[in-house]
């Protein structure tokens, strides 16, 4: 889940939760302490789902925390292999160019 979306998704909920609290001030039984216990269910609530959304997001940053170290580990491989292979090619021509240096240096000899 993206940074956004996950946003989104906790700011409909807490929207919800404050129509839902209106409703209940504006439509719901009036007892003594009714406001109090209804503010305290919402807050409840709103809690749960804050707890739930958090979780939801470490999970999704897990996930990708592991897709990054994989494709780390790929492209460390993938430099190794390429430091390697330079390095051969490095040494190929450096044994090339001794070896025409030697051939060269016989030519001039053998004039």
């Amino acid at each position: 889940m993206q940074q956004n979306a996950f946003s989104q998704n906790f700011q409909l909920f807490y929207k919800s939760m404050m129509q839902f609290k209106q409703q209940v001030f504006d439509k719901g039984p009036q007892f003594k302490n009714s406001s109090v216990i209804f503010l305290d269910f919402i807050l409840n609530k709103l809690a749960d789902a804050a707890l739930q959304f958090n979780k939801q997001l470490e999970s999704e940053l897990r996930i990708q925390k592991e897709h990054l170290e994989d494709r780390s580990r790929r492209l460390e491989q993938e430099i190794k292999e390429n430091k390697q292979q330079l390095t051969r090619q490095l040494t190929n021509k450096s044994e090339e160019c001794a070896s025409l240096e030697l051939k060269s240096k016989a030519l001039e000899k053998e004039r």
